[in-house]
């Protein structure tokens, strides 16, 4: 059986992505006392200067009231 590495791809990008409307959303998910890394931050500022939302939940209702407000 031959043995192949899966490169996860760039470090820092958000844990949910998506395009509604047009509108491409990046949500980082920190549970208790995680924060966010150099990475993580590195990708916000991307996503925010290309016009897209970065956004940090806490937990899922942080989560919810957060796409109720900005994709209504």
């Amino acid at each position: 059986m031959m043995r192949r590495e899966v490169d996860g791809g760039r470090k820092g990008i958000p844990d949910i992505i998506g395009v509604i409307d047009g509108t491409f959303f990046g949500i980082e998910v920190k549970i208790g006392r995680d924060k966010q890394s150099a990475d993580q931050r590195v990708i916000e500022l991307e996503i925010n200067e290309a016009g897209g939302i970065y956004y940090i939940a806490k937990n899922y209702k942080d989560y919810a009231e957060f796409m109720n407000a900005v994709f209504e």
